[in-house]
């Protein structure tokens, strides 16, 4: 596989998909050239081979296993419960960014919302200079969303459920500061309605796509042999838990 080649990210995507796991009992999640190992607390004393193992797996693919692109990230199951032991030749963090989304050990995404949003507050000057000269608010409205609302809520579905009220009065205040400085219409949604609308459009896209990504996460649907209100899935509930996407979609209107 030549880098940069028109057919390099295939054939590498091609090539990874024989990567798996060392143990059954733990999941890799794979996007492009990136691959998040997930290890259960139980099975923790696998994290040692399954490095081995991808060490060794890059080695036959003529790769090579970059310990320095390599970072542990411990999720604790209970407060003040220490940390399994390190593992040699990988960096433990605090953070995390995979694909785009900063994760913290405490699961809140205070700091995604932290860095999102100061991101997001460096554009201004580019929109203010862009208004100075001119441009008329409408076509300034369409250049934030595009390009400052967009990286502001970006995979938003995945992270809305951790959210505390306070860190999600971070987003708001942003956006009245955006509206306060002329950058975004006060008659469009705010940052809650404009979330909703997001998760909506990606559930009704799982649902009716057998061949989205995510549809294999849907429970079974629901055989009822009588007459029912309908609901906008079909699906059996499973236990609710408004942090999971599906979780919160599928209980959605439900009384």
């Amino acid at each position: 596989m030549l880098q940069g080649s028109v057919l390099g990210p295939t054939l590498f995507n091609i090539n990874s998909s024989e990567l798996v796991p060392f143990s059954s009992l733990n999941f890799y999640f794979k996007y492009a050239d990136d691959a998040t190992l997930l290890v259960p607390s139980s099975n923790v004393s696998t994290v040692e081979s399954e490095i081995l193992h991808h060490a060794k797996w890059a080695e036959s693919c003529n790769l090579r296993f970059n310990s320095s692109k390599t970072a542990e990230l411990v999720f604790p199951a209970r407060k003040n419960l220490p940390s399994p032991p390190p593992n040699s030749g990988v960096q433990r963090v605090p953070l995390l960014k995979i694909l785009g989304v900063t994760l913290d050990s405490n699961l809140n995404f205070f700091q995604n919302a932290q860095i999102s949003i100061e991101a997001c507050s460096r554009s201004f000057f580019a929109l203010r200079t862009m208004k100075q000269h001119g441009l008329v608010d409408q076509a300034l409205f369409l250049v934030f969303k595009a390009t400052v609302l967009s990286k502001l809520l970006y995979a938003s579905p995945a992270w809305i459920g951790f959210l505390s009220k306070s860190t999600l009065d971070m987003y708001e205040a942003f956006l009245r500061r955006a509206v306060r400085f002329g950058y975004y219409n006060r008659n469009e949604p705010n940052v809650t309605a404009l979330i909703a609308s997001a998760e909506a459009k990606l559930f009704n896209k799982v649902v009716g796509n057998d061949g989205h990504v995510m549809h294999s996460l849907l429970p079974p649907k629901k055989n009822i042999p009588y007459s029912l209100r309908s609901r906008n899935h079909g699906r059996v509930l499973p236990d609710k838990d408004n942090r999971n996407f599906i979780s919160r979609l599928l209980y959605l209107n439900t009384y």
